[in-house]
């Protein structure tokens, strides 16, 4: 052996772990021409958390290297030339920074005499020389990337060299087919293992699948006895073939199975993959079982790289052991985490050793600041270096002084850590020195986005800690969120404080009839949203029945005026059926619940029977088939059943002189049902198609006769013959178009209100319904849908009138009428919070914009435009509200007048929010542009300074402490930003990350993601339609699209934060806010237009 091969054997001994594939294919080594030497360097020891997606790297000197698969003669003479790596923008990965160069002259394997040395080549005619040369890897700023070099293959004009440096640069498919069978499999598979020129000018540069050990090529000489090496040369005979690769067949371990399980880089949840195989038979190489697995792994380049749990790399098929488990990775870099629990009640200094230990750092015993500051305890790191981001881990009693960057030869008694620099800032230190890594210096893993070189291995806790991106998936569709450098550490408990309903604002008037009742207390009774309101209007205060989970469809109260039965419509999931709950009026218990799984889609009508004490109840399911069925309700007994069969039936009642006689009504439909004692049902038509006359209300007179109202504005009256036959007694004429509904008071009187014409009458009963008194409601009231005495067995004439604009009246047909209840008349969707006061503002489609304080309301206006979005000015003077014709108009927040009207836009104007300072607001539109208006001092005056182009919708905006960038949501649940300054949009949400926003209204982002995917939710694909946080930063306010409230602790990170929640709403919640002080919510309900305030109290 020449002394060249034995300098060469030499470096190989002190390169270990030597194989690093320098084209990134985990193919071992030259498979596309390129290839690269592994090992460590002693200088770039250490051990980093990385990212999941990174992969691991290994910094060392660069070897000549010589392939056992052939042998060389003459003397061999290296030459060094100094290249500059370059990095692949495609392949996106950290190639080995140091790759080296191997150019042979044209060779000729002929029969040697020292063949049978596994670090002899075959002879090669003419002489041949070894090119090394070392690449310097360089930082590349824009992709925080390693360049790496290339394997090339050179010759001498000797001939035939060109030939085989192309096919040493084609190789990578699968081996050259020049090699037979049999060499490929002992060189571990074919991906790339071989290649070699077509007229024998190329070398041969393949890895064998397992890694020589220093120690084996210390000792080899070459006297020593070595396995004979199977020489590259091509078979001359197919049957010289055939016995060659049959050999592989004698061995028994070709025939046996294996059994492996593959983990999810990254993803400590992730269940694992299990696959069996045959080496050689179902699985030929570790590209071929990466690309089984992938489809599995869900990896965002696919799996591509393989890890032993101790973050080995593992290179060929054949290091994969039965039974073993492995980590699979799209990049080069194994992840480690480490979570530090400053409440864990291990000691302190043990924690220190499990740091060291994490970092590969025996006997870790001190921590130190950056000024050389010693932290004793957990209490130290929460308070007095709460605002530190670096740490130094020691192994001696002292920090010794000097730069953390800047290392010394001499191993110091610390192993610090290099502070986190911005990208910008990151010294290009070049790579030092070529020689061979010390067994007990820590490894590099290179850091997860940034993936910065430290050149001395040396890391920061912060560094150790650093939190992955977070990939939420909404709609079928994955979306990343960087985290920020410093926010506050995520708290998965639920917060210490709760939600409780303490006011209700509104009226179900727009669609429900029959809503309204005075109980004996004198509290008013009706329903809003899925909660049953009792409002006393002596203590002004309200009590609230919270028992549904969807939104209440009817109601009625028991005789006893005692108790309620209510019935809810269906919801989506198993717990929110449609069924009917009777609770008390005094105590607000559920005493019974029926009609789980017997009532469909919902709860259209419901009543209680009236002789036999109010046992009996009918229930009315608002399903195809309008199944009517009675209940005896203390036993939960169903006595009968009938399908109706009849569409748009709108209500029922218990005749009140027979409990076996029931009366039905609706869209052109009357009728009488008679209930026989084996449960069947005897059906009397009054009325039914082709009758286009809808019955809105049906009444009793004293005697039994019924009196019904249709939307034709006539009141009919029906009376029973001798026979038992129904006809009608008098028929007249009492209001324009239809009637909302009928109520018979004391001594005969029948009071009848009108939807459209707005009109209430009294009628006498006993002078054949002759005309008493009418009136007539206001036009901002709306019509009438219900009304009921004031004092029922009172016949005083002061009635409660709830109306078709979601109002309650007080009034009588002698007096005004004077507002009890006010209520958006329809949807309501704008929402905002004062500044500096317990006051809020609400805008909704019926034109209408209300300031209020909690449960008083301050005053409304009616704007010409329905308002979707509400701001208020940071000096709560002014309140500027978007409309759906693209309006702007602000409003004076002391009176209710409004100062301004500008014409933004076409399209609706979904967001609207002023900066910090309030100089300047901006508004999104529908149209996905971002609008944005210079304003005055006191919020009057406005001019548009310019506006930033979208494509996509915009329901939710943010601004940013600073006032330069903006965030919003889009319709599709996309987080855009945009600079305010340039305005032009922002292309990068990593450059965005640490920013500070002035709220967070934005329902997706790093700091909210935790209110998407939640574990905890009973529907896994809930969409949050609204969030607020407080200004404390403490608490998280959610609303989603199915009605639920949720209050969880900011930030709200993972998805397994727990949370307190609430079901007051069957649609979408639209919007919520706390108020200043953060002691109360506002939350508004969208298409029911319902408007709840909530108290937050201590739990």
């Amino acid at each position: 052996m020449s002394n060249e091969e034995n300098d060469y054997l030499d470096g190989m001994s002190a390169h270990r772990n030597g194989n690093v594939d320098g084209d990134g294919d985990g193919d071992g080594n030259g498979g596309d021409g390129k290839g690269g030497s592994g090992g460590g360097d002693d200088d770039d020891g250490g051990v980093a958390a990385a990212n999941d997606e990174s992969a691991v790297h290994h910094g060392g000197k660069t070897m000549p290297q010589i392939s056992s698969n052939s042998q060389l003669e003459g003397n061999v003479s290296p030459t060094f030339t100094q290249t500059t790596g370059q990095f692949d923008d495609n392949d996106n990965q950290l190639n080995h920074h140091n790759a080296s160069q191997l150019g042979h002259n044209n060779h000729h394997p002929t029969n040697d005499s020292n063949r049978n040395s596994p670090t002899k080549s075959p002879t090669a005619r003419g002489n041949s020389s070894f090119q090394i040369q070392p690449q310097s890897a360089h930082y590349d700023d824009d992709d925080d990337d390693l360049a790496a070099g290339d394997l090339h293959s050179t010759t001498t004009p000797g001939g035939g060299g060109g030939a085989g440096a192309a096919a040493g640069r084609a190789g990578a498919g699968g081996g050259s087919s020049q090699l037979p069978d049999y060499w490929q499999q002992r060189n571990g598979g074919t991906a790339g293992h071989s290649a070699t020129a077509a007229g024998g000018g190329g070398i041969q540069s393949g890895h064998q699948s397992r890694a020589i050990s220093p120690s084996y090529l210390d000792n080899m000489s070459e006297t020593s006895e070595q396995p004979p090496v199977v020489p590259l040369v091509r078979s001359k005979s197919r049957p010289e073939i055939s016995s060659a690769a049959a050999s592989r067949y004698s061995n028994l371990s070709y025939w046996k199975a294996r059994r492996v399980v593959f983990y999810r880089n990254g993803d400590p949840f992730f269940p694992g993959v299990e696959l069996r195989y045959r080496p050689g038979r179902d699985v030929t190489s570790l590209d071929n079982l990466l690309d089984k697995i992938s489809p599995k792994m869900d990896l965002p380049r696919g799996a591509r790289y393989v890890f032993s749990m101790d973050g080995d790399r593992k290179y060929h098929l054949e290091e994969l052991e039965d039974g073993a488990f492995y980590v699979v990775s799209s990049f080069k870099a194994f992840k480690c985490r480490v979570l530090l629990n400053l409440r864990t009640s291990q000691p302190f200094e043990e924690v220190l050793e499990d740091l060291g230990q994490v970092l590969k750092i025996n006997g870790a015993k001190k921590m130190y600041t950056g000024t050389g500051q010693e932290v004793r305890s957990f209490s130290q790191l929460r308070n007095e270096f709460a605002d530190v981001d670096t740490f130094y881990l020691a192994t001696g009693t002292a920090l010794i002084a000097g730069s953390p960057i800047r290392r010394s030869r001499s191993r110091p008694s610390v192993v610090a850590a290099a502070p986190i620099l911005p990208t910008e800032e990151l010294p290009k230190v070049p790579l030092r020195g070529t020689r061979p890594r010390s067994k007990s210096r820590p490894r590099i893993l290179y850091a997860p986005e940034s993936e910065i070189l430290r050149p001395n291995g040396e890391y920061t806790m912060l560094d150790i800690m650093k939190e992955e991106p977070t990939k939420v998936t909404i709609r079928g569709l994955r979306r990343t969120f960087y985290p920020p450098v410093h926010h506050a550490p995520a708290d998965n408990s639920p917060p210490d404080k709760k939600l409780q309903l303490q006011w209700v604002h509104g009226y179900r008037g727009i669609d429900a009839r029959r809503n309204l009742w005075v109980l004996p207390t004198g509290e008013l009774l009706y329903y809003v949203a899925a909660v049953a309101v009792l409002f006393d209007r002596d203590e002004d205060a309200q009590r609230h029945y919270i028992g549904h989970t969807e939104d209440i469809m009817c109601m009625d109260v028991h005789p006893s005026r005692e108790l309620v039965a209510s019935g809810q419509k269906a919801g989506r999931d198993r717990k929110s059926q449609a069924h009917v709950r009777i609770w008390s009026t005094e105590s607000l218990q559920t005493l019974y619940v029926f009609g789980m799984g017997e009532l469909d889609t919902g709860v259209t009508a419901v009543a209680f029977s009236q002789l036999n004490g109010g046992s009996y109840i009918l229930a009315v399911d608002s399903g195809r088939e309008s199944i009517l069925s009675v209940w005896q309700w203390q036993w939960g007994h169903l006595l009968g059943k009938v399908a109706t069969l009849q569409e748009g039936l709108s209500g029922a009642a218990f005749h009140p002189l027979d409990d076996n006689l029931i009366i039905t009504h609706g869209r052109g439909h009357l009728a009488f049902w008679h209930r026989r004692k084996d449960g069947f049902f005897e059906r009397t038509d009054i009325v039914k198609q082709p009758s286009r006359s809808h019955i809105t209300s049906v009444q009793f007179e004293p005697d039994g006769d019924v009196i019904t109202a249709d939307s034709d504005g006539f009141i009919t009256i029906y009376s029973v013959d001798s026979d038992g036959a129904y006809f009608v007694r008098t028929e007249f004429e009492a209001h324009n178009k239809g009637i909302g509904c009928l109520i018979m008071l004391g001594e005969g009187t029948l009071l009848s209100g009108g939807e459209k014409d707005r009109k209430i009458a009294a009628w006498d009963s006993l002078q054949n319904y002759k005309k008493i008194a009418d009136t007539k409601l206001p036009e901002a009231a709306g019509g009438v849908r219900t009304i009921y005495p004031q004092r029922p067995g009172r016949n005083d004439g002061n009635i409660y009138v709830g109306t078709t604009r979601n109002n309650i009246l007080e009034g009588s047909l002698q007096r005004r009428f004077t507002q009890v209840v006010f209520g958006h008349g329809r949807q309501l969707w704008g929402l905002a919070a004062h500044p500096e006061d317990e006051l809020y503002a609400t805008a909704g489609h019926d034109k209408h914009v209300a300031l209020w304080r909690k449960n008083k309301l301050i005053w409304t206006i009616q704007t010409g435009y329905e308002c979707v979005a509400l701001a208020f000015h940071p000096f709560g003077t002014a309140l500027a509200a978007g409309s759906t014709e693209g309006h702007l108009l602000v409003i004076n927040c002391d009176n209710g007048s409004v100062m301004l009207t500008l014409r933004v836009c076409g399209s609706p104007l979904n967001c609207v929010s002023y900066n910090q300072v309030g100089d300047m607001i901006a508004m999104g539109s529908q149209n996905g542009s971002i609008y944005l208006f210079r304003v005055s001092r006191d919020g009057f005056s406005y001019k548009k300074v310019n506006k930033i182009r979208g494509s996509q919708p915009l329901t939710h905006l943010d601004w940013s402490m600073d006032g330069n960038f903006v965030q919003t949501v889009t319709i599709d649940f996309d987080l855009l930003f945009w600079d305010a300054k340039s305005l032009s949009p922002e292309r990068s949400p990593i450059a965005m990350k640490d920013v500070k926003w002035l709220t967070s209204n934005c329902t997706v982002g790093f700091l909210v993601a935790g209110q998407w995917s939640n574990r905890y939710y009973s529907s896994a694909n809930t969409i949050i339609a609204t969030c607020s946080r407080s200004a404390a930063h403490d608490m998280l306010a959610s609303g989603d699209a199915e009605g639920y409230l949720r209050l969880y602790r900011y930030p709200c990170i993972s998805p397994r934060a727990e949370f307190h929640e609430s079901k007051v709403y069957s649609g979408m919640l639209a919007c919520a806010r706390f108020l200043c002080g953060d002691h109360t919510l506002i939350t508004v309900g969208g298409t029911d237009a319902s408007l709840m305030v909530w108290d937050i109290v201590e739990e």
